[in-house]
């Protein structure tokens, strides 16, 4: 089940944001410092690992893996953008990796997750957009 919402979420939050969209953008910049720019920074901020300035969060600091902090931390990481997840779906997830006593947590070298990637190419004059499935590749060490 826990492995079913962790790729799930993986699914649901996707973060592109062109320069444009920032130069347009009027309101509240928080948004800018929940996005994401590498996996590895997604999982320490899913698992309130990680501040919104990018500064890790250790064990011993009162806001590392804190269920609150956390909670409000992944609200963030959700794409504003997709219409398609209602505020429910968004609660009902958090609720269900944060709930205690055994809350989910993301391991980057866990394995068993991948990425779902909606990328925008130009072909011949036209755009076309591609899905890309990313997943860990084990490095071979001749």
């Amino acid at each position: 089940m826990r492995l079913t919402i962790l790729v799930v979420l993986l699914q649901l939050l996707c973060f592109t944001v062109s320069a444009q969209e920032i130069g347009s953008y009027l309101g509240d910049e928080s948004f800018m410092y929940a996005e994401t720019k590498q996996i590895n920074q997604f999982f320490r901020r899913f698992n309130s690992e990680e501040d919104l300035e990018g500064r890790r969060i250790y064990e011993g600091n009162p806001n590392y893996r804190e269920k609150e902090f956390r909670s409000n931390y992944i609200k963030m990481l959700f794409d504003r953008q997709n219409q398609n997840i209602t505020d429910q779906t968004k609660n009902d997830f958090i609720d269900e990796v944060t709930n205690e006593p055994n809350p989910s947590f993301l391991d980057y070298y866990g394995g068993r997750w991948f990425a779902e990637v909606d990328a925008k190419f130009i072909y011949e004059g036209q755009s076309r957009t591609v899905v890309l499935f990313l997943e860990l590749e084990k490095e071979k060490n001749e």
